[in-house]
């Protein structure tokens, strides 16, 4: 719960961040989503060695509670936690555009669209199912953190409408046809929504010329 001291400040915050927003980075922000236990940590470390993204520290769930206005409008009502942060940290000069990393991201990606008039990146980072719910998370090692449906829906929630990016190199054919989701789909998903691509590990500017490439998987 929002604590109410914090309440009258919240309009601040978002004009002050919004602007270190505009003035800091000149390329659309990146917004990385997934089902937990997935790599989207790891990835998120990966992107933020590159000079021109500030990968935001923390996982902020930036769009994890969302409100409509009597209109239809939808707000995200926590975005205070995305410009508190650019408030907060320190942006190398240099940086371009921002990175967040929520893995409850995959589930609000028309809210992202809405909030930026479309103008994104979203990176969907699918790991083979059966690996995830095995995977135990450091702070709780004696249980499992991730059940099959959560996986399920996850996946789900993202994979006809984003670009795909996997750490092992299963089918995503055959886990579409697992999901119940239409082989045109998956031929959809081929061709590349995403039109920013990235170069890891090197000084190159990020733009839509250069490509992601990530234990021998380009997209």
């Amino acid at each position: 719960m929002l604590k109410a001291y914090k309440k009258p400040f919240l309009p601040l915050i978002v004009k002050w961040g919004s602007k270190v927003e505009a003035n800091q980075f000149c390329d659309p922000p990146v917004f990385i989503g997934g089902c937990g236990r997935s790599g989207t940590t790891l990835l998120l470390s990966i992107l933020s060695a590159h000079k021109d993204i500030f990968a935001c520290p923390k996982e902020l769930g930036a769009f994890n509670k969302i409100e409509a206005d009597e209109n239809g409008y939808r707000t995200p009502k926590r975005i205070d936690r995305l410009y508190t942060s650019l408030i907060i940290n320190q942006i190398p000069r240099q940086a371009r555009r921002l990175c967040e990393k929520s893995p409850s991201n995959v589930k609000h990606i028309d809210d992202i669209a809405n909030y930026y008039r479309g103008n994104f990146r979203f990176i969907h980072i699918i790991r083979d199912g059966r690996d995830v719910v095995l995977s135990k998370h450091p702070t709780a090692k004696d249980r499992y953190w991730v059940g099959p449906q959560r996986w399920v829906n996850d996946v789900r929630s993202g994979l006809p409408i984003v670009t795909i990016l996997t750490f092992i190199p299963f089918s995503t054919k055959t886990w579409y046809r697992s999901l119940g989701i239409p082989s045109r789909a998956f031929a959809r998903s081929c061709i590349s929504s995403y039109p920013g691509r990235y170069y890891i590990g090197s000084n190159m500017p990020l733009s839509p010329g250069t490509g992601l490439i990530l234990k021998g998987c380009r997209i």
